[in-house]
């Protein structure tokens, strides 16, 4: 190689070698960034669980547990009608459910 050449490529390993620690700074940078970013977010989140629960009255929980209870109550019996209504379609369904997910569980062995 000609001494012209060789400088070249010396020029062109301390561009790459520049570049590499250029990107080590912006990368540091990044996470940095983004650490500060999530540490606001949980900041953020932390106050208004808090404000939240303040918020919340012992009357309040029990209506809303009381009305998720309603609710629960409802679905089981229409369960509960659907089954007495067509015992041998609701009999027919519950197998096959359970044949589809035996297949699905029999193949992830």
């Amino acid at each position: 190689m000609t001494t012209e050449a060789n400088k070249e490529l010396e020029n062109i390993k301390k561009d790459l070698a520049e570049l590499k620690k250029d990107i080590r700074g912006l990368t540091n940078a990044l996470k940095d960034i983004g650490q500060e970013q999530v540490e606001e977010v949980a900041g953020t989140i932390g106050k208004k669980k808090e404000v939240l629960l303040d918020s919340l009255s012992l009357a309040e929980i029990k209506k809303r547990l009381a009305e998720l209870t309603q609710e629960g109550d409802d679905a089981l019996d229409a369960v509960r009608e659907q089954v007495e209504k067509y015992p041998a379609g609701t009999l027919l369904a519950s197998v096959g459910v359970g044949v589809l997910i035996g297949m699905l569980l029999g193949n992830r062995r």
